[in-house]
Protein backbone atom coordinates (compact mmCIF):
# COMPACT_ATOMS: atom_id res chain seq x y z
CA UNK A 1 0.00 0.00 0.00
CA UNK A 2 1.27 3.45 -0.84
CA UNK A 3 -0.43 6.70 0.20
CA UNK A 4 0.47 10.01 -1.40
CA UNK A 5 -0.78 13.31 0.00
CA UNK A 6 -0.24 16.48 -2.00
CA UNK A 7 -0.95 19.63 -0.03
CA UNK A 8 -2.03 22.96 -1.42
CA UNK A 9 -0.23 26.07 -0.16
CA UNK A 10 -2.56 28.45 1.63
CA UNK A 11 -3.22 31.63 -0.29
CA UNK A 12 -2.73 34.36 2.30
CA UNK A 13 -3.65 37.18 -0.05
CA UNK A 14 -7.26 38.35 0.13
CA UNK A 15 -8.54 39.25 -3.30
CA UNK A 16 -11.77 39.65 -5.23
CA UNK A 17 -10.15 37.50 -7.93
CA UNK A 18 -9.36 34.48 -5.73
CA UNK A 19 -9.70 31.18 -7.58
CA UNK A 20 -10.66 27.97 -5.80
CA UNK A 21 -8.59 24.82 -6.26
CA UNK A 22 -9.93 22.15 -8.64
CA UNK A 23 -12.47 19.86 -6.98
CA UNK A 24 -10.76 16.75 -8.39
CA UNK A 25 -7.42 15.85 -9.96
CA UNK A 26 -6.29 12.86 -11.97
CA UNK A 27 -2.93 11.20 -11.33
CA UNK A 28 -1.72 9.33 -14.41
CA UNK A 29 1.62 8.37 -15.95
CA UNK A 30 2.93 11.17 -18.13
CA UNK A 31 3.28 8.83 -21.10
CA UNK A 32 -0.41 7.87 -20.83
CA UNK A 33 -2.03 11.26 -20.22
CA UNK A 34 -3.16 12.00 -23.80
CA UNK A 35 -4.22 8.43 -24.47
CA UNK A 36 -6.30 8.41 -21.26
CA UNK A 37 -8.56 11.21 -22.49
CA UNK A 38 -8.61 10.04 -26.12
CA UNK A 39 -9.99 6.66 -24.96
CA UNK A 40 -12.53 8.32 -22.61
CA UNK A 41 -11.08 6.07 -19.93
CA UNK A 42 -12.03 5.96 -16.28
CA UNK A 43 -9.45 5.78 -13.49
CA UNK A 44 -8.73 2.12 -12.82
CA UNK A 45 -6.90 2.28 -9.49
CA UNK A 46 -3.86 0.65 -11.10
CA UNK A 47 -2.48 3.11 -13.62
CA UNK A 48 -4.71 6.12 -12.98
CA UNK A 49 -6.27 7.61 -9.85
CA UNK A 50 -8.69 10.38 -8.88
CA UNK A 51 -8.48 12.43 -5.71
CA UNK A 52 -10.95 15.03 -4.49
CA UNK A 53 -9.88 18.23 -2.80
CA UNK A 54 -10.16 17.95 0.98
CA UNK A 55 -10.86 21.41 2.41
CA UNK A 56 -10.06 20.34 5.98
CA UNK A 57 -6.53 19.16 5.15
CA UNK A 58 -6.14 21.50 2.16
CA UNK A 59 -4.84 18.55 0.15
CA UNK A 60 -5.43 15.86 -2.44
CA UNK A 61 -4.93 12.36 -1.10
CA UNK A 62 -4.27 9.27 -3.19
CA UNK A 63 -4.85 6.39 -0.79
CA UNK A 64 -3.34 3.45 -2.65
CA UNK A 65 -0.99 3.97 -5.58
CA UNK A 66 1.01 0.85 -4.74
CA UNK A 67 0.00 -0.94 -7.96
CA UNK A 68 1.23 2.01 -10.04
CA UNK A 69 4.61 1.92 -8.30
CA UNK A 70 4.85 -1.85 -8.76
CA UNK A 71 3.99 -1.56 -12.46
CA UNK A 72 6.66 1.12 -12.92
CA UNK A 73 9.23 -1.07 -11.17
CA UNK A 74 8.34 -4.09 -13.33
CA UNK A 75 8.42 -1.99 -16.51
CA UNK A 76 11.88 -0.77 -15.57
CA UNK A 77 13.19 -4.27 -14.83
CA UNK A 78 11.72 -5.76 -18.01
CA UNK A 79 12.87 -2.87 -20.20
CA UNK A 80 16.38 -2.98 -18.78
CA UNK A 81 16.59 -6.74 -19.22
CA UNK A 82 17.37 -7.39 -15.56
CA UNK A 83 17.29 -11.05 -14.56
CA UNK A 84 17.32 -12.71 -11.15
CA UNK A 85 20.99 -13.78 -11.27
CA UNK A 86 22.36 -10.28 -12.07
CA UNK A 87 24.78 -8.75 -9.61
CA UNK A 88 24.05 -5.31 -8.16
CA UNK A 89 26.69 -3.85 -10.48
CA UNK A 90 25.09 -5.47 -13.56
CA UNK A 91 21.65 -4.30 -12.46
CA UNK A 92 22.89 -0.74 -11.91
CA UNK A 93 24.50 -0.68 -15.36
CA UNK A 94 21.37 -2.02 -17.09
CA UNK A 95 19.12 0.38 -15.19
CA UNK A 96 21.35 3.34 -15.96
CA UNK A 97 21.41 2.56 -19.68
CA UNK A 98 17.64 1.98 -19.89
CA UNK A 99 16.79 5.06 -17.83
CA UNK A 100 18.95 7.27 -20.07
CA UNK A 101 16.90 6.01 -23.05
CA UNK A 102 13.59 6.34 -21.16
CA UNK A 103 13.96 9.44 -18.97
CA UNK A 104 10.23 9.75 -18.19
CA UNK A 105 9.58 6.14 -17.16
CA UNK A 106 8.78 7.19 -13.58
CA UNK A 107 6.99 10.51 -14.22
CA UNK A 108 3.35 11.12 -13.33
CA UNK A 109 1.22 14.20 -13.85
CA UNK A 110 -1.69 15.76 -11.98
CA UNK A 111 -4.45 17.01 -14.24
CA UNK A 112 -7.40 19.09 -13.00
CA UNK A 113 -10.57 17.25 -13.99
CA UNK A 114 -14.31 17.42 -13.87
CA UNK A 115 -15.46 14.10 -12.40
CA UNK A 116 -19.10 13.28 -13.10
CA UNK A 117 -20.81 10.89 -10.68
CA UNK A 118 -24.13 9.09 -10.55
CA UNK A 119 -25.71 8.69 -7.11
CA UNK A 120 -27.90 5.70 -6.36
CA UNK A 121 -29.85 4.98 -3.19
CA UNK A 122 -30.77 1.46 -2.13
CA UNK A 123 -34.00 0.46 -0.37
CA UNK A 124 -32.38 1.00 3.03
CA UNK A 125 -31.59 4.65 2.28
CA UNK A 126 -27.85 4.15 1.84
CA UNK A 127 -26.46 5.99 -1.15
CA UNK A 128 -23.37 5.33 -3.24
CA UNK A 129 -21.66 7.22 -6.01
CA UNK A 130 -20.39 5.73 -9.25
CA UNK A 131 -17.88 7.58 -11.41
CA UNK A 132 -19.38 8.00 -14.88
CA UNK A 133 -16.99 10.26 -16.72
CA UNK A 134 -13.73 12.13 -16.38
CA UNK A 135 -13.02 15.20 -18.49
CA UNK A 136 -10.38 17.90 -18.55
CA UNK A 137 -11.33 20.82 -16.35
CA UNK A 138 -11.49 23.98 -18.42
CA UNK A 139 -12.94 26.19 -15.68
CA UNK A 140 -10.75 28.73 -13.99
CA UNK A 141 -9.16 27.27 -10.88
CA UNK A 142 -5.85 27.60 -9.12
CA UNK A 143 -3.72 25.50 -6.81
CA UNK A 144 -0.11 25.89 -5.82
CA UNK A 145 0.91 22.43 -4.70
CA UNK A 146 3.74 21.38 -2.45
CA UNK A 147 6.63 19.61 -4.04
CA UNK A 148 9.86 20.32 -5.81
CA UNK A 149 13.41 20.28 -4.56
CA UNK A 150 12.95 22.49 -1.50
CA UNK A 151 9.59 21.07 -0.39
CA UNK A 152 9.47 17.37 -1.25
CA UNK A 153 6.33 15.26 -1.04
CA UNK A 154 5.85 12.43 1.42
CA UNK A 155 4.96 8.98 0.19
CA UNK A 156 3.93 6.51 2.89
CA UNK A 157 4.58 2.89 1.91
CA UNK A 158 3.51 -0.21 3.81
CA UNK A 159 4.90 -3.52 2.60
CA UNK A 160 5.74 -7.00 3.80
CA UNK A 161 8.15 -9.71 2.70
CA UNK A 162 8.13 -13.42 3.22
CA UNK A 163 11.14 -15.58 4.01
CA UNK A 164 11.42 -18.85 2.08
Amino acid sequence: SAKLTIRNFHNKVESDFHLNPPASVLLVKKADMFNFFERNALPDGKESFVASYDEIYNAYQFTNIGQLLTNMKLEREKGAGVVKGDTEQERAFKFSKWESENPEWNKVVLIPINAEYSTTTNIYGSSSQTLLRVRNLFNLSSAKLEGGISNSLQLHVIYSTFDN
